[in-house]
């Protein structure tokens, strides 16, 4: 007596249904009609009720039409192995491509460690200071890294380093003078790139340098702001530097070029 099975048919779940569809391009297989035009869904290679399976290398996109007309019916056991040959493939690539984007990641992160290393033993060569970079501190190198250069990072380093920490004995005074060092690198960068692309910049800066100390209830953008509006007047930036060194305080200055 012989008998005969058939595979009880089992439910795709929406996430196998999700990576079919992103696999074949959103787009049925037979008929080459995509979404949104064409109502897609997940169709077997092998119909379960001749033996197939859910295995992704059985199921493939279909739309509505080419699925409801297929119906029970098997394809050809060389349209089946081209199908599932060229899904192999695709599988293959997306693998090695994975391979590839993970060695890079990995060498990318190599290069950036190195990079850490050499700015925090730079830090600790500058303030004698064997501090660690948090993760926040990490990415803000990274990040300078991708629009200055390393000779223009380091010069700005010293700079801010020997401006802003003074070697103070204190403890609670050295992580204050260091994390002020370390927050005026960027800063120092912008000044110095726009003073680059705006050469005048590099003489108003240094007025409001001077101005600071003579005007101490205006703030440095309402005293640079101040000194462009004359530059835009038509003052000369010679004078406008010796009356900032002449000037008694901020009254005294303004007044000159408000008579």
């Amino acid at each position: 007596m012989s008998t005969q099975t058939t595979n009880t048919r089992k439910s795709i779940s929406k996430k196998i249904r999700f990576e079919i569809f992103k696999r074949d391009k959103f787009t049925c297989q037979f008929c080459g009609n995509s979404a949104p035009n064409s109502i897609l869904e997940i169709d077997h290679l092998n119909p379960v009720s001749k033996g197939g399976d859910n295995s992704i290398l059985n199921l493939i996109t279909s739309c509505y039409e080419c699925n409801r007309g297929k119906s029970a019916r098997v394809l050809s056991d060389d349209s089946i192995l081209k199908k599932q040959l060229n899904q192999l493939e695709v599988l293959e690539e997306k693998r090695q491509q994975l391979q590839l984007l993970q060695k890079w990641k990995s060498s990318l992160d190599t290069i950036e460690n190195q990079y850490i290393k050499f700015y925090q033993k730079l830090f600790k060569d500058l303030s004698g200071l064997d501090y660690l970079l948090n993760e926040v501190g990490k990415k803000e190198i990274i990040k300078l890294r991708k629009n200055f250069t390393d000779e223009e990072i380091v010069d700005a380093t010293k700079t801010s380093f020997t401006q802003y920490y003074n070697s103070p004995e204190d403890e609670e005074e050295k992580s204050k003078q260091w994390n002020k060092a370390f927050n005026y690198i960027p800063k120092i960068l912008v000044v110095r790139k726009r003073t680059k692309d705006n050469p005048i910049l590099s003489e108003l800066y240094y007025c409001r340098s001077i101005l600071r100390t003579k005007s101490p209830y205006k703030t440095d953008w309402q005293i640079l702001q101040y000194l462009k509006d004359l530059i835009d007047e038509g003052y000369d930036i010679e004078s406008i530097k010796e009356t900032c060194k002449s000037a008694y305080n901020w009254g005294d200055f303004i007044k000159y070029f408000s008579e």
